[in-house]
């Protein structure tokens, strides 16, 4: 028997057929079972099928799910079981087992009146977690209220387990410190004017809470109040702007319904004499206008809800209510054990074993090898190896497999010309992720280059796998015109049909932001990539330059701000492919260089 549970090779080792035996003149064959136990023993018998049972039983069903849980609006999609959860609810399990999970609270509501600031997005938490078999309470958080000649109010929590996503900060509005932005998951806009004052303010943007959200924009009176955009769940709002006000931050991205929804988009800043901010992607309302009444928060993403404005528009708009998405690996069918007369057949993964006509046959297909490949930094997380590589090399991997990847391209670098403000900035490099399948070898690995002053990224690459471009530089200004914002594969940097007004740089995640005489265009948003182990925000736009003090324009994390008489052009981050800063007559912000990441499963 020794021998024969050793002959795992995918071929059918067998027992001797019994020979019949007289009893009482009447010739008759042993049950196989009785004869296997005859030969070598009820004890060693019993504890070698135990054995395999337990073994093979174990191996498909450790850390995972036996029975799918209840609770919630459930689908299937990419072997996974998917409870999301639009209002508060239970979710019940039978068995225990791992699940990951998207926690998104309730927007902010805007703030009211005139030039007030956008709502907050809620707070996004992303992760798994053990789950025992037990009933949890799951709270979806409401969209805060928009307010009406004051700030709104904050968007509700949602819960799971111990994991809470705080709600959205309201925006300001309304006099007093009612300006200011509240904090919150993501932290509401500023609001540029003071109803009860009757003069300008400069209401500043509420903070967000680490890991789940971003602060939001100042507001300011210029020509015209300007509310400052409510942070999002992937990027801070924008400050004021004269035209339009400051736009709503970019939520974030996840794939945990079966295919990539954002969430947590900032709310809009409302405008005076300029149009309103837009909404953060991720569900995140428009601010108002004279013509146009604020935008709500779309529901179920925890958007924010966007600023007042004025002529019967001053009422903010009410946040959007968050969402609760779980998802675990769909459990297995329960192991079939068929029975006919003389013959069982247990089935396993990957092989059977049975007895027939006192026959005992075992077959069994081993599992692939665990994927292990060599190359750039390697770190480990969660049960997976990240392979992260800032320059060029190589991945050399012992087995074929699936890989997830994170690559972006070079960012631009920003324009200068001498004597003249007005430089354009560069663009972020294009952010990519997702998965692929690879055979084994060597697989040449690029990492684009950031772009010097004025010119374009270089790409990055696996191979010939997947590839990501770099983003362009900035253009010159002149004497009578200012230079282009950037651009990538994904959006456009902006322009300027006047003076001193540099392009902002296209970002990833969105394009270049509008630009006037004198105010340089905010860049462009980056994007934030999640793949098994790693998350970043890669891939913004670097700002415009401006000829007006402090005016030149910002920039999401990662790329550089333009250039004005007191500031100098910055540059792209090296790493995250941001885009470098327009300038004046100093010299345009360098781009940021790329990054290649790539995770798999340890075991």
């Amino acid at each position: 028997m020794i021998s024969t549970f050793r002959k795992i090779t995918g071929q059918n080792a067998e027992l001797p057929r019994p020979r019949p035996i007289s009893n009482g003149g009447v010739k008759k064959n042993l049950h196989p079972v009785k004869y296997l136990r005859s030969k070598l023993g009820s004890a060693y018998f019993i504890g070698s099928i135990l054995a395999l049972i337990l073994l093979s039983f174990g191996a498909q069903h450790a850390e995972a799910f036996s029975s799918e849980c209840s609770g919630g609006t459930i689908t299937r999609s990419g072997g996974n079981t998917i409870h999301t959860f639009t209002t508060s609810g239970t979710f019940t399990c039978t068995s225990s087992g791992t699940a990951n999970y998207l926690i998104v609270a309730g927007g902010g509501g805007g703030g009211g009146d005139v030039a007030a600031g956008g709502g907050g997005a809620g707070g996004v938490a992303t992760g798994s977690t053990s789950v025992a078999a037990t009933s949890y309470t799951v709270t979806v958080g409401g969209g805060g209220a928009g307010g009406s000649s004051a700030p709104g109010t904050n968007g509700g929590n949602s819960v799971f387990s111990t994991i809470t996503a705080i709600g959205g900060g309201y925006g300001g509005g309304g006099s007093g410190t009612g300006v200011n932005g509240n904090t919150g998951g993501s932290g509401g806009g500023g609001a540029g004017y003071d109803l009860n004052a009757a003069t300008a303010v400069t209401g500043t943007g509420g903070s967000g809470t680490a890991g789940q959200g971003y602060a939001g924009g100042s507001g300011l009176y210029t020509s015209g109040g300007m509310g400052g955009g409510g942070g999002g769940a992937g990027g801070t709002g924008y400050s004021y702007n004269v035209s339009p006000a400051g736009q709503g931050g970019i939520g974030a991205s996840s794939s945990i319904s079966g295919s990539a929804v954002y969430y947590g988009g900032g709310g809009g800043g409302a405008g005076y004499n300029g149009a309103g901010g837009a909404g953060g992607t991720g569900g995140g309302g428009a601010g108002g206008y004279r013509s146009a009444p604020p935008v709500a928060g779309t529901a179920n993403t925890g958007g924010g809800g966007g600023g007042g404005g004025q002529d019967g528009n001053i009422v903010g708009a009410n946040g959007g209510s968050g969402i609760v998405i779980i998802s675990y690996p769909t459990p297995a069918a329960p192991l079939p054990i068929v029975y006919a007369p003389s013959y069982a057949k247990f089935k396993f993964f990957g092989g059977h074993f049975s007895f027939k006509g006192g026959r005992f046959s075992f077959n069994y297909k081993p599992p692939p090898p665990p994927l292990a490949c060599t190359g750039g930094t390697v770190t480990y997380s969660g049960g997976y190896t990240i392979q992260t590589f800032t320059s060029s090399g190589t991945l050399t991997c012992t087995d074929s497999g699936t890989i997830n990847y994170i690559v972006v391209g070079g960012g631009g670098g920003g324009a200068t010309s001498s004597g003249y403000y007005g430089n354009g900035a560069g663009a972020g490099g294009t952010a990519e992720s997702g998965s692929v399948s690879i055979t084994a070898g060597g697989i040449a690995i690029s990492v684009g280059a950031g772009g010097g002053i004025g010119g374009s990224g270089g790409a990055s690459s696996i191979g010939s796998i997947v590839s990501a471009t770099g983003g362009t530089g900035g253009g010159a200004g002149s004497s009578s015109t200012s230079g282009n914002g950037g651009s990538n594969s994904f959006y456009s940097g902006s322009t300027c049909s006047n003076v001193g007004c540099g392009g902002g740089g296209a970002g990833s995640g969105s394009g270049g932001g509008a630009t006037s005489q004198h105010y340089g265009g905010y860049g462009g948003a980056g994007l934030t990539l999640t793949i098994p182990g790693a998350t970043g925000y890669y891939g913004a736009g670097g700002g415009g330059a401006s000829d007006t003090s402090g005016q030149q324009g910002g920039a999401y994390t990662g790329g550089g701000g333009g250039e004005s008489p007191n500031n100098g052009a910055g540059n792209g981050t090296n790493g995250l492919g941001g885009g470098g800063g327009g300038s004046g007559p100093n010299g345009g912000g360098s781009g940021g260089s790329g990054i290649v990441i790539i995770s798999y499963s340890t075991n």
